[in-house]
């Protein structure tokens, strides 16, 4: 609806759209600096600080374009006869209504007839037989109001807007949640600074990033240290860095590890030559055999 008016953005808007899209393309650069910049040292925690600032930014590009466009339909609003005014907003609740029906139908018969599927196992007759007459009223259900939706075509005219404007809010929530929550681990890490542990490299696991968005991460291993006062630490290395890391070690299991405990960053290691006499028990649970 707002690129159909002809309306002039004034200067504020301007630089609004300026000033979001400067953000996002930083937040975006910063982000993948933070995925694909060095992962072990304390290189690594300036490359951490940066990918937090980023998903920030992100966030914050996405509220800023969601309050211009929401500005622009109240101005568009406001400027609208007081009786087209009010057809729109009937319509809009019209529109409402349908998307709601959608979502009760669809999404409710396929929730029920999954949860059959899943009674089927436990429900002998005669109780079988009811769930069998659901499964099938939840498909025909399905069918005979997806025939309604098609003889009784709906339009979408407002709502396009509406939605745009919740997902640019939600995906603005997204960012500035998820960056809250890693600049809280950051912070702590920076104040605290690192910590050096006496450990053993229990577990490795091996990740591959999968989906449509692979290309932006990087393959990555992910090592747990238990240290010997019991505690239990997560570190991500990337695949390049990965040889630099077993260097430290020595390739030994045993190792006194720097490491940021909060953001899992590895800083630096040695070899721990005791380890083995120290941690002979945490050895006898890990390999009882």
């Amino acid at each position: 609806m707002l690129f159909n008016q002809g309306m002039r953005l004034g200067v504020g808007q301007k630089a609004t759209v300026i000033v979001a899209a400067l953000a996002l393309l930083g937040g975006f650069s910063l982000f993948i600096y933070g995925e694909w910049g060095p992962s072990i040292g304390t290189a690594a925690m300036g490359a951490r600080v940066g990918q937090t600032v980023g998903v920030a930014l992100f966030g914050i590009s996405m509220l800023m374009f969601c309050g211009l466009f929401a500005w622009l339909d109240v101005r568009v609003l406001r400027d609208t006869a007081p009786t087209l005014r009010k057809a729109q907003g009937k319509q809009l609740v019209r529109e409402l209504g349908t998307v709601a029906l959608n979502v009760l139908v669809y999404g409710g018969t396929v929730v029920l007839f999954l949860g059959c599927i899943a009674a089927l196992d436990d429900i002998f007759f005669p109780g079988g037989i009811f769930v069998l007459l659901l499964m099938v009223g939840c498909v025909a259900g399905f069918v005979a109001y997806r025939r309604y939706r098609h003889r009784h075509k709906a339009t979408y005219e407002f709502m396009g807007d509406l939605a745009l404007l919740l997902v640019l809010l939600a995906m603005g929530l997204v960012g500035l949640t998820g960056a809250v929550s890693q600049g809280s681990d950051v912070t702590d890490d920076l104040v605290r600074g690192p910590i050096t542990i006496n450990a053993i490299a229990s577990d490795v696991q091996q990740n591959h990033p999968r989906g449509r968005f692979r290309a932006l991460r990087q393959d990555s291993i992910t090592v747990r240290y238990d240290s010997e006062d019991g505690q239990r630490y997560y570190v991500t290395i990337s695949q390049a860095d990965w040889p630099e890391a077993v260097r430290q070690q020595n390739d030994q299991i045993f190792s006194r590890v720097t490491l940021y405990p909060n953001s899992g960053i590895f800083v630096e290691a040695q070899p721990w030559a005791e380890g083995a006499q120290v941690m002979a028990d945490h050895l006898e649970v890990l390999l009882p055999d």
